[in-house]
């Protein structure tokens, strides 16, 4: 053995010397403290179970979907489509029979990863097709891949910091805490959005038992990664690379999409499952085999599962399922199509009816006819939502929805930037004129968006609660494609030597670009990034964004004893579940009053009802006393002589008044 040389003694001795410097060095300057090094740690592990779950999910539909002929980033979401929609499924019966439980969850989760590792593998390989992406999709594409990519990264860091939204904090995430703090997922007839399709809650409800409320949110940002990935995908072999990208910027291009990666809501559910149902249709009509019409169903369904109001999906899917079937045979054939499309939708929705059926004998519990906690009374006032707008709404419906659509504002309700608006009509303008043969591979996305539309505005004119943007997201990838279909047009237009690609794709970057800042400075403004390193803390996040709603709810739950607490015209109950019972759509007192008509008789049953004290939201009492013209000056006045025999137990600041019921 040769002997070590004396040069390499004194390599080794110089760079122990190097390691003592540095460690102590780092010893009296440390880079991050131990708060921060835990807060990030806690990130860090919220968004593996996060990771996790979409894993096993993806693992799962790679186990049963077979190749079915697509691209792999398209094979990569319908996968993961097909797996989450299973494991939701799953999630409900096995929390509603045994119940829920920390151990169980990480049972559930690790072993399963262990047993289909390789389907899990198989499946994350479906990414690989996206350096290919990066290399053919030139300047235009790389830009907005680091757009995007930009967008992705700031919402993570909202998802990761605890939940502000206030459908997170009435139903989406406010539902799981309560299954979690009962043990089971049971009626829950305090909420009556409990009675709404849950495969997302489901999920939330896995990730929180694991990670907490960031973990759910990851959630739903993992999955609205694999449906823009799936739509990058998709769009490449209808529309090309560039035009690809453009349509995925189409979608992430407005405030609302872009930020609900980090909400916990379940629209991005419906956006994946409206693209994978897309996909499905697409691939039945060009080569009619009868198993993609029954994954269409199947897609279809776990979209109702998602959100009552993707549904619509199913309707337009059964429009040009019927049509497509009767141009291709007869119409047995389009009966035996239909039937088994509505087969595989029936069997994915079901165990959300079906569970509805047996708490309340209602499927489509807390809509359409009174039945449980949903009086006549109640229903009327949830449903008889006043409509809103004029005849534009109708005729005019995609350019009200982008400009006159601001994200909390009445009517649509959503921000969803100009370029679907902008480029879509070109597509359509496009194949009209014949100036593109490729773009009669949109006809499908065009039709499903076509009859997405006239659903839109007919039921606008129904209900001003059925004008929303967000309930009919799921046709969304249909649009974007036929936006991406609009930019294609374009590129292949020279005029006196410009070309207007060059020019379309600069406005494209301009306002995806303009999202991306817009984002970023959310992000900056609400203290996220601070929150995640541990730099601020949880509760002066929330007290920084929620206002006197975090210090009031916080408050309720060192209430002595078993104080429970009724809230008026404030139906975020999240923070302060299980002592709160929320007001979930503003409408306890007018109930309350239409049944028992006096104050006295009104307290007499809170009390009843093991009430102890009142949470009176008074921002909330306004809004509806100046903007609700179906309450009658006697309400109020009954309203009014209730709260003056009521002792405050705590005021915060203007918004708040805490009132002890008990004498």
């Amino acid at each position: 053995m040769k002997p070590i040389r004396r040069d390499a003694w004194l390599g080794l001795l110089a760079l122990l010397w190097l390691v003592v410097v540095l460690v102590f060095y780092f010893a009296a300057h440390k880079p991050i403290t131990a708060q921060s090094a835990a807060s990030i740690a806690r990130s860090a592990a919220q968004l593996a179970v996060a990771l996790g779950l979409i894993s096993l999910g993806g693992g799962l539909g790679t186990l049963l979907l077979p190749e079915t002929g697509t691209s792999p980033l398209v094979q990569f979401a319908l996968r993961g489509a097909l797996g989450v929609g299973l494991l939701s499924i799953t999630v409900l019966l096995v929390s509603s029979i045994v119940g829920t439980s920390t151990v169980l969850s990480w049972v559930g989760l690790i072993l399963p990863l262990v047993l289909l590792h390789r389907a899990v593998q198989r499946w994350w390989r479906g990414l690989s097709g996206l350096w290919d992406f990066w290399i053919a999709g030139g300047r235009l594409g790389k830009i907005i891949a680091v757009l995007l990519s930009f967008i992705f990264a700031a919402v993570l860091l909202l998802a990761l910091a605890p939940p502000l939204k206030f459908d997170a904090l009435v139903y989406h995430l406010a539902l799981p805490k309560t299954y979690l703090s009962v043990g089971s997922v049971g009626y829950v007839p305090g909420n009556i959005f409990w009675g709404m399709p849950q495969v997302g809650e489901m999920l939330y409800l896995w990730a929180m038992s694991l990670a907490g409320e960031p973990a759910a949110a990851c959630v739903s940002w993992s999955v609205g990664a694999m449906a823009v990935l799936g739509l990058l995908g998709y769009a490449r072999r209808q529309v090309g690379v560039a035009a690809a990208w453009v349509s995925a910027a189409a979608l992430l291009a407005g405030y609302t999409l872009a930020a609900e990666l980090s909400w916990a809501y379940v629209d991005w559910f419906t956006i994946l499952y409206g693209l994978a149902f897309l996909v499905l249709l697409h691939r039945w009509k060009d080569i009619g085999r009868p198993s993609q019409i029954l994954l269409a169903g199947l897609f279809g369904g776990f979209a109702l599962g998602s959100k009552y109001s993707a549904g619509a999906l199913l309707a337009a899917g059964a429009v040009l399922i019927a049509y497509y079937s009767l141009k291709m045979s007869t119409p047995r054939l389009a009966l035996r199509n239909l039937a088994v499309f509505s087969l595989a939708a029936g069997a994915a929705s079901a165990p959300w009816l079906l569970k509805n059926i047996l708490a309340t004998g209602n499927p489509f519990y807390p809509l359409l006819y009174p039945s449980g906690a949903m009086d006549a009374f109640r229903l009327e006032q949830y449903q008889g939502f006043p409509i809103w707008g004029d005849w534009r709404e109708v005729l005019l419906l995609p350019w009200q929805a982008t400009i006159a659509g601001h994200e909390g504002a009445p009517g649509y309700g959503a921000s969803i930037g100009p370029l679907i608006l902008g480029l879509a009509p070109i597509c359509i303008l496009g194949w009209l004129l014949k100036l593109d043969p490729r773009l009669r591979r949109l006809v499908p996305a065009a039709a499903l968006a076509g009859l997405g539309l006239v659903i839109w505005a007919v039921a606008g004119r129904l209900s001003g609660y059925l004008l929303q943007t967000r309930l009919y997201l799921t046709f969304f990838p249909a649009l974007a494609l036929l936006s991406g279909g609009g930019y294609r047009v374009l590129a292949r237009i020279n005029y006196s030597g410009v070309r207007l690609g060059r020019l379309a794709g600069s406005l494209v970057v301009l306002v995806l670009g303009l999202n991306a800042l817009n984002i970023g400075l959310d992000v900056l403004s609400k203290g996220a990034a601070q929150t995640v390193v541990g730099i601020k803390s949880i509760q002066q996040y929330l007290d920084d964004n929620l206002g006197w709603h975090a210090p009031a709810v916080r408050s309720l739950l060192d209430l002595p004893g078993e104080g429970r607490v009724l809230m008026l015209w404030e139906p975020r109950s999240m923070y302060c579940a299980p002592r709160c019972q929320p007001d979930e759509v503003l409408d306890r007192w007018r109930s309350d009053f239409n049944e028992y008509h006096q104050s006295e008789a009104i307290l007499s049953v809170w009390r009843q009802e093991g009430f102890t004290h009142l949470l009176v939201h008074h921002s909330g009492e306004e809004f509806i006393r100046h903007e609700d013209d179906r309450y009658s000056p006697a309400e109020w006045q009954t309203l009014d002589e209730l709260l003056d025999v009521l002792t405050p137990a705590a005021e915060y600041g203007e918004a708040y008044t805490l009132y002890r019921l008990n004498p």
